[in-house]
């Protein structure tokens, strides 16, 4: 394959961050705009894609992808901290959980082990994210960015419940591809309308319900097979954060984080590359 150049995922990055942060300043709720049952976000980075959680996943993948680029410091810092900051104004508990873990494993597992200005950004980041938690959440814009809110975790552990329910009554093939809004509206009379009826949050239930034990089997030698192609120690470390996120919002499924994943994933692969030519 033909990888993008690094200043072309330079310039999309770019984009993104540019694109979400106005939004978040010129256009932070969408409570007025809710077409076919889309979630009311308000004072939440979405960007263009109309959904924190989403638009944060491809934000982190350009967390990792700057972190690891060679372009000059001063500016790779100034990326890294603007991806920050829009990866908290997400208010995504789930981008949280994978940044935090994502520092843990930087910070002990890191070869080489890291330097004195990245505790100093990463002191920083954690000032901003326990400031927008106290400060800019709840207190300032209500529930929707309250990150101790429960109602989401119950309506999640509903849904987890459902699923587990269909696959028990449909375990070996599933309920076939793209039928899980029939199932959801023929037999549990949900909204035809809604756009969240086709899918479940979790990757793994979405297979198990659909697929059934025999395509699951064939997912994970599929998921195995791509595991083994990725090669590079980062570029795995990004895949396994991403199946871990499809957990919570099935953005494994996803078409843009698909696209942005493997372009970054490309890229750094052909830099891999390039200077294993050179020695």
């Amino acid at each position: 394959y033909y990888p993008a150049p690094a200043r072309s995922l330079n310039w999309l990055g770019i984009s993104f961050l540019a694109i979400g942060l106005s939004q978040y300043v010129f256009f932070p709720t969408i409570n007025y705009y809710n077409p076919e049952g889309w979630d009311p976000h308000a004072y939440r980075l979405f960007g263009s894609f109309l959904n924190p959680n989403l638009y944060g996943l491809v934000l982190f993948f350009y967390f990792i992808y700057y972190f690891n680029s060679s372009i000059k410091p001063a500016f790779k810092h100034i990326l890294i901290g603007l991806s920050l900051l829009a990866l908290f104004l997400t208010f995504s508990r789930s981008l949280y959980l994978i940044l935090a873990i994502w520092f843990v494993y930087y910070l002990f597992k890191s070869k080489p082990k890291p330097k004195l200005t990245h505790f100093f950004i990463m002191i920083f980041t954690s000032l901003v994210l326990i400031v927008s938690l106290l400060f800019i959440g709840y207190r300032v814009h209500g529930e929707g960015v309250k990150i101790w809110r429960l109602s989401t975790v119950n309506a999640r552990l509903a849904e987890y419940k459902q699923a587990s329910q269909l696959f028990a009554n449909h375990p070996l093939w599933g309920i076939g591809f793209n039928n899980i809004k029939l199932y959801k509206t023929k037999f549990l009379l949900s909204n035809p309308k809604s756009h969240s009826q086709g899918w479940y949050s979790s990757f793994v239930f979405t297979l198990l319900t659909t697929s059934g034990l025999v395509g699951f089997v064939f997912w994970l030698l599929f998921l195995i097979s791509l595991w083994h192609v990725l090669r590079f120690e980062t570029i795995k470390l990004m895949f396994a954060f991403w199946l871990f996120h499809s957990e919570f919002h099935a953005s494994f499924f996803y078409p843009f984080a698909i696209l942005v994943f493997f372009l970054i994933a490309g890229g750094m692969k052909q830099k891999k590359l390039s200077r294993e030519y050179e020695k």
